[in-house]
């Protein structure tokens, strides 16, 4: 009911947005329903919305919003166990930055949030990894412990929801570079030194899924006055 009024509402709903605040951010880590955290976090950058209708020249509000908000998730995705609430976290969090435009953070800010989100690249690449040696470890040997084909279809989706997660992880990336190009130098610098060239090394579609959302979001953000001088 919350997510239709401010939906529905727009601007009108902006005198009740600290009340709903306090509500939604009390349900982004409700551990007893996926799709109570979901729908929370999917509400966040709405408020943001309502805010900015209500008042478009107050950034002050709209900043201090986002990141509460932004905060409030990555703490929530510190702790979530179900990728497809990763994955709408994520798309949050990039809409939130989206939403508040230039601005809303620092450059070591922008490094430390950075940081957060390789940190969750890498979680998420361990599982694949680890749900792949399991399927190795067990496509042989007796046939009782021998995987099923329903077993590799559900470590098969596993990794597929997985590779969706990074690539919404990598969206988060473009954002920054599009709302905090001037502070985005490490960020690259890290990209393009270390991280893109072992994705580059895999050949399989969802690696370079990610590879070229990234690199795509770096030539029509970033442009070659930030990236030429640096990366000839």
């Amino acid at each position: 009911m919350l997510i239709v009024f401010i939906e529905e509402l727009g601007a009108g709903c902006a005198q009740y947005i600290e009340q709903v605040s306090s509500i939604l951010l009390g349900l982004t880590q409700f551990y007893a329903s996926d799709n109570i955290r979901n729908s929370s976090a999917g509400a966040l950058p709405s408020l943001i919305k309502c805010a900015k209708e209500a008042q478009p020249d107050n950034i002050a509000q709209i900043h201090e919003m986002a990141k509460a908000y932004s905060n409030n998730l990555i703490e929530a995705m510190e702790g979530e166990t179900e990728t497809d609430c990763l994955i709408c976290q994520a798309q949050a969090i990039k809409e939130i930055i989206e939403e508040s435009g230039e601005n809303l953070l620092q450059p070591a800010s922008v490094d430390a949030f950075a940081e957060k989100v390789f940190g969750f690249i890498q979680q998420s690449e361990n599982r694949i990894q680890d749900n792949t040696k399991y399927e190795k470890e067990n496509l042989e040997g007796d046939e009782e412990d021998k995987l099923d084909e329903e077993d590799l279809a559900v470590l098969k989706e596993e990794n597929k929801n997985e590779n969706e997660l990074q690539v919404a992880l990598a969206e988060i990336f473009g954002i920054l570079f599009k709302t905090h190009k001037a502070h985005c130098s490490n960020l690259v610098q890290k990209l393009i030194s270390t991280v893109l060239p072992e994705v580059a090394k895999s050949d399989t579609k969802q690696k370079q899924k990610f590879l070229l959302f990234i690199l795509d979001d770096m030539v029509e953000f970033l442009g070659p006055d930030f990236l030429g001088p640096v990366y000839p």
